[in-house]
């Protein structure tokens, strides 16, 4: 006798045996795909399209006694391009992020390694990636720069790795002083 069968109710499952021809194929529940509400995610539950998010941050020291460290010197110094990708301002307008990475061997000799023992990192975010007069003109100038091959369309990634002589400057940014870099220009 079969089961019975109520009315809205999902069909009743058979178990298959080693001599079922047919198998009885199960699908997820969507409601259990659904991504949970809490912005903050138990690391016994992660989800397929997003990563478990850690919430406790450690330091190696007491943040509480952190002290700003010394600002990069202002100047002229040949960087390598270690990243570029386009982005949208919050005006919604495209540019390129440009993350140069000034090697310890090009520091001035009053700058402490000890500050940026990898590198100094900096990222040039003046780079207009509109489709217009002015934003072609600089690309082209920019690309010029740095050595990069120019035509309808540019591979952002056939940057990493170029040189540049990247200008250094100080600017006031909430009441603090910060490195930015003013002009990106021919390394030779």
């Amino acid at each position: 006798m079969a089961p019975r069968k109520e009315p809205g109710s999902a069909p009743a499952k058979t178990k298959a045996t080693t001599s079922s021809v047919a198998k009885v194929k199960e699908t997820p529940n969507p409601v259990a795909l659904q991504p949970t509400k809490s912005p903050v995610q138990s690391a016994t539950q992660p989800t397929k399209d997003r990563h478990v998010a850690n919430t406790i941050l450690q330091f190696s020291e007491d943040i509480a006694t952190a002290e700003k460290p010394p600002l990069f010197p202002a100047g002229e110094y040949i960087a390598e391009i270690r990243g570029a990708e386009e982005r949208e301002s919050a005006k919604g307008n495209k540019y390129v992020a440009v993350t140069f990475v000034i090697n310890p061997d090009n520091y001035p000799v009053d700058y402490d390694p000890q500050f940026a023992p990898d590198g100094k990192t900096l990222t040039f975010m003046r780079l207009s990636a509109e489709d217009d007069l002015r934003s072609r003109w600089a690309m082209r100038k920019f690309c010029t720069s740095i050595g990069a091959t120019m035509s309808k369309e540019i591979d952002l990634n056939s940057w990493i790795g170029l040189t540049a002589k990247i200008s250094i400057k100080h600017t006031a940014f909430e009441d603090e002083l910060r490195e930015e870099i003013g002009k990106v220009g021919s390394a030779e």
